[in-house]
């Protein structure tokens, strides 16, 4: 066979820099064709002579009868182009009548053609060397809560800001500036940036996985002439990175596809392949792919020698549409032939799927971001919770509080000299009201209730995926859920036929059975099937012949495919249940799909008489026309027929004699099941071929109007006077315990919405049995607008939503891993495997969450109001030294305060119980326990009075009686106690006495900037005792009595139901 020619490089409109780009593979839009870069070694990277130049020129535009040569298109602008002569065949004698073609593929691209196809390169970093500090920085200063300590710490560069400046040494000063401001600054940035470069490098890593994965492409046919016809000799191992567009990849068995490409060929001999596209769309049914049939024919080893010209639309998100068309050249003796393919989604390989079985070979269309799986990846979303949201917002009144209370103790002492100074010196003494611990706290919180969330043995494989949202599953309002997969288990099963003059229940299938028995059993002649003609008036038939009819049009008209699995077993696939479920059905009344490929299928009835069709033609079912049909021929009878079966509300204005079929629908509907209409048509020899010739036409377009010209084509030929064969209900399950569920989530003060896209009474229908609604409740109908007052609805900003699915069209919230797939579940910000679970993950986790959360942000705001007032009294410089206020907020009071996110007010089985104590959360908090820290503080204040005299002590005192003020109110709102919480209350008691007898210089008081200690006889006297303790009872006693008061006469919902 001989060498081909090859066309090498030219960039007038677009530089191809992939270097591996297949010979011949170019980038035409309109009126221009651009070459491709030649992998042939000599040309490969350097710039083409003129002499060569003219050489290719001459060579393109001869047409000498040479095989294999490329011949240039119409209005090409070829150039830089050469040719090797060794690869040129001595003898040109004429090729034997069969494809012998080169590899060319042509992209059209409307928007550029000077785009550059992009390198197949998967990339999900978010950051890069240059990028990580400035975008960090950015989304952690952008929140009013750390751009508001990044200023205080600023100030302290301006010596005339500098709080509490020591003269004992220029160390202490440092030492001092970078605990105070500096460190706590530091350490959440330090956590947030080493949880993000911990992140992203597991995000890099994967990267390079996936892009270092090796897969072998297609060498040039005039490269692999030498070696064996073993199709492993004629390929290389190349990684996924380097995958150029034009490539002819060999995929084998569980191999992911590396890039988007048209199915050239396969390992089965009739040219389908199932794909994997979970990691895609998350729909876990395997997918069916047709290879292109004039390719398939060539075979595995003989694909890399064709030559054509490949078009393919813009790169759009959408995974079910694509739109081409492939030209394949094949060269006689003197005469060249062009066949123009048109190609469809079923001819393409998405990338990141994964091929099922067997083995195929795709010629690369897209890669890198042109890719429908990157078009389909937003940009990861930092999600904040509500709480966050009202933290931040807080923290921007505690700092307009702290300005006025700034003015208002400058104006006390008279606004003279630089009285603006000291307003900036009192605004950083009282920074400490904002706490930066907050966050900290509140994150550390967040990743212990997904901790709790994931590891809950009673809710088993739910996955947190937003760990930042946890608190927000306890302040539901609003839950809107989506009903197939979600409601119901996504189980179909077929329940009813109806034939207009006999319907068969579920308890009568048996007699459907016996009646296509009785039909295949008796001596009919074929011309009297369900797919030949003249099967007489539909009125004399007889009844087995018209359950025939109906149960062979739903055995033949559908996408199923039988697979056998390594142990024996048959299992249909198929892209939606309500196939496969139609399918079993057919198969336990009698009559089995046997084999289906792309041309033809065998159903077998249960006396084993087998029935072969060919298939002429196979339009899918779309949610836009929602229907699907077959053109199918008897090989027996030669009959051809076209069967559709589709949704009501299209298929009742395409068949014929349906007076019956509006009034059963709505009566099937009406008891939940999911209606088809099934009708026929037979098609004469005439009426196929004119159908065929325009169809084939309007495929061949390229553009937005091939699905229109298509869509035209069926409905003028195919979709006119149907015979109405039958009507299915199919019945959908309800999930297990979605009626107690509901019913738990409605008595919790949710109001949940019910999202679908059945019929007004199949979604009534699925309400009232899964008790969305009761039977006593009246439904009102909304079919129109009434007026425009009424046309709109709304939710306050305020009103927390949680939406709910299984399917892709709902990918927030929670999403529930179901049969029609993991996209929702995978979008979502919580994962779950069945409905139920939801009652669990709101009424108990969310509850938890978020009253742990509440409380304890409520400590850490009143733990920093408290000592921000204290110090502020005195003057506007520190009081307390700064190695004490860091350990005030860390040391002595995280872990306490932070073991209250183990508290909980009620055991699991009360909060499912009593589902009522959800309801509180959705309110807002009582005042009272607001107020009742500050008072706390005032009263502190006073207390420090009544010691004046002991002012060499008064640090000691006082900050001993702030710690042990802490301890107590945080052990008076714990209202279960845990091991944790009894360790850290002792511990840190002893750890803050320990630090006393090591660092007594810090508990000493310093009046005239002179260092002085604490006299440790002091604190071990009875007057350091009983000083402590006057001051804890009057700032810690008026609480507990508060507390006590309000539990006896108001107790709160979860005390009430804990006494029962």
């Amino acid at each position: 066979m001989p060498s081909p020619r090859f066309a090498a490089d030219e960039y007038p409109l677009s530089t191809l820099t992939p270097s591996n780009l297949m010979p011949g593979l170019s980038l035409e839009d309109d009126d221009r064709l651009v070459s491709a870069r030649s992998r042939r070694g000599s040309s490969r990277g350097r710039p083409q002579s003129e002499e060569e130049e003219e050489e290719s020129r001459a060579l393109l535009s001869a047409d000498d009868g040479d095989e294999g040569e490329v011949v240039s298109a119409p209005r090409a602008s070829l150039s830089h182009a050469s040719t090797r002569p060794s690869m040129r065949r001595a003898d040109r004698s004429p090729s034997p009548p069969r494809v012998s073609i080169l590899r060319m593929a042509v992209l059209t691209f409307k928007e550029s053609a000077a785009s550059n196809f992009p390198p197949n390169i998967v990339r999900n970093q978010k950051y890069n060397v240059v990028t990580f500090l400035p975008i960090v920085f950015y989304e952690q200063f952008k929140f009013f809560f750390n751009f508001y300590f990044l200023v205080v710490a600023l100030s302290q560069f301006i010596p005339a800001l500098k709080i509490g400046e020591s003269q004992i040494s220029t160390f202490t000063n440092a030492a001092g500036y970078i605990v105070t401001y500096v460190a706590p600054l530091a350490f959440v940035l330090a956590v947030t940036m080493g949880k993000e470069a911990y992140d992203d490098y597991c995000r890099y890593l994967r990267d390079r996985e996936a892009n270092s994965t090796r897969y072998l492409v297609l060498l040039p046919h005039a490269e692999v002439m030498s070696m064996s016809p073993a199709l492993q000799a004629q390929t290389r191992s190349t990684p996924s990175s380097s995958i150029k567009v034009g490539d002819l990849v060999l995929l084998e068995k569980n191999q992911r596809v590396p890039a988007d490409m048209v199915l050239l060929t396969t390992s089965e001999e009739e040219g389908t392949c199932f794909i994997r596209t979970d990691q895609l769309d998350g729909e876990t049914d395997w997918k069916l792919k047709v290879a292109v049939a004039e390719t398939q024919a060539l075979g595995e080893a003989n694909v890399g020698a064709i030559e054509g010209v490949l078009h393919a639309d813009v790169p759009i998100k959408d995974i079910h549409t694509f739109q081409g068309s492939l030209t394949l050249r094949s060269t006689g003796p003197g005469s060249q032939t062009e066949t123009k393919i048109p190609l469809s989604v079923e001819n393409v390989l998405w990338a990141d799927t994964v091929l099922a079985a067997g083995s195929a070979v795709g010629l690369v269309v897209y890669t890198g971001r042109d890719t429908r799986a990157v078009l389909n990846t937003s940009e990861p979303e930092t999600k904040m919770g509500t709480l966050e949201w009202e933290v931040n917002k807080m923290a921007k009144i505690l700092c307009a509080v702290t300005f006025a209370l700034s003015i208002f103790l400058v104006a006390l002492n008279g606004f003279r000299g630089e009285w603006y100074i000291y307003v900036f010196r009192f605004l950083i003494l009282f920074s400490s009201i904002i706490p930066i611990s907050l966050r900290v706290n509140l994150d550390m919180g967040k990743t212990f209730y997904s901790h709790q969330i994931q590891n809950d043995r009673e809710i088993p494989g739910t996955i947190v995926r937003t760990s930042t949202l946890p608190e927000e599953l306890g302040r539901v309002e609003y839950l809107l859920t989506d009903k197939t997969g979600t409601l119901t288990r996504n189980e179909m099963e077929l329940k009813k036929l109806h034939m207009g003059t006999v319907v068969f229940a579920w308890d009568s299938m048996d007699e459907v059975a016996h009646l296509l028995s009785q039909a295949f059993g008796e001596d009919f002649n074929r011309k009297q099937s369900s797919v030949g003609p003249g099967a007489g008036p539909r009125g004399r038939r007889d009844i087995s012949v018209r359950v025939k009819d109906a149960v062979m049009a739903l055995a033949t008209c559908h996408n199923v495919t039988p697979v056998t699995n390594d142990d024996g077993t048959v299992t249909y696939q198929a892209s939606s249940p309500d196939e496969v479920a139609i399918v079993e059905w057919t198969e336990s009344v009698g009559l089995t799909l046997v084999s289906r490929d792309r041309n033809s299928m065998t159903v077998r009835s249960r006396n084993g008489e087998t029935v072969s069709f060919d298939i002429l033609a196979l339009f899918p079912f779309t949610s836009e026309s929602k229907r699907m049909g077959i053109i199918i021929k008897d090989r027996d009878t030669g009959a051809t027929t076209f069967v559709q079966k589709g949704a009501d509300v299209v298929m009742s204005q395409i068949v014929q004699k349906n007076d019956w079929l509006d009034e059963e629908c709505g009566n099937m509907a009406r008891e939940g099941l999911r209606t088809l209409v099934v009708g026929r048509k037979r098609l004469s020899e005439d009426a196929l071929n004119a159908f065929e010739s325009r169809y084939k036409a309007a495929q061949l377009i390229v553009g937005e109007e091939r699905t229109d010209a298509m869509q035209a084509a069926i409905s003028e030929y195919l979709e006119v006077d149907l015979e109405l064969l039958a009507l299915t209900g199919v019945e959908d399950k309800l999930q297990e315990d979605v009626k107690s569920t509901l019913e738990l989530l409605r008595n919790a003060g949710l109001k949940i919405w019910m999202l679908t896209g059945d019929k007004i009474e199949t979604a009534t229908n699925i309400a009232v049995s899964s008790k969305l609604v009761s039977r006593n409740q009246y439904i009102h109908q909304v079919s129109k607008h009434s007026g425009s007052g009424q046309r709109y609805a709304g939710l306050c900003p305020c009103q927390a939503r949680l939406l709910l699915g299984d399917r892709r069209r709902i990918v927030a919230g929670v999403g529930i891993v179901g049969k029609e797939g993991k996209q929702a579940s995978l979008a979502a910000d919580f994962s779950i495997t069945q409905f139920s679970y939801l009652a669990i993950l709101l009424l108990w986790h969310g509850r938890n969450s978020y009253k742990r959360s509440a409380k304890l942000s409520q400590f850490v705001i009143h733990r920093g109001l408290i000592i921000s007032v204290i110090q502020a009294v005195f003057s506007s410089i520190f009081y307390f030294a700064r190695w004490l206020q860091v350990g005030y907020a860390t040391l002595y009071t995280m872990a306490p305060v932070f073991s209250l996110v183990l508290d909980r007010d009620v055991t699991e089985d009360l909060a499912l119980l009593y589902p009522e104590l959800y309801k509180e959360l959705t309110k807002v908090r009582r005042p009272h326990s607001a107020y009742s820290d500050v008072l706390g503080g005032i009263i502190m204040l006073l207390s420090l009075f009544l010691f004046e005299s002991e002012f060499l002590h008064i640090v000691a005192i006082s900050f001993t009686a702030l710690v042990i003020n802490e301890l107590i109110m945080v052990a008076l709102e714990i209202t279960t106690w845990h091991t944790y919480m009894v360790l850290s209350e002792l511990g840190t008691a002893v750890v803050y006495f320990g630090s006393m007898a090591v660092l007594p210089e810090y508990f000493g008081k310093r009046p005239c900037r002179v260092k002085l200690t604490t006299d440790l006889r002091f604190v071990l006297s009875a007057a350091f005792a009983y000083k402590v303790a006057i001051i804890v009872a009057i700032s810690s006693f008026p609480l507990y009595v508060i507390k006590a008061i309000h539990q006896r006469f108001n107790p709160a919902a979860y005390a009430k139901v804990s006494e029962l």
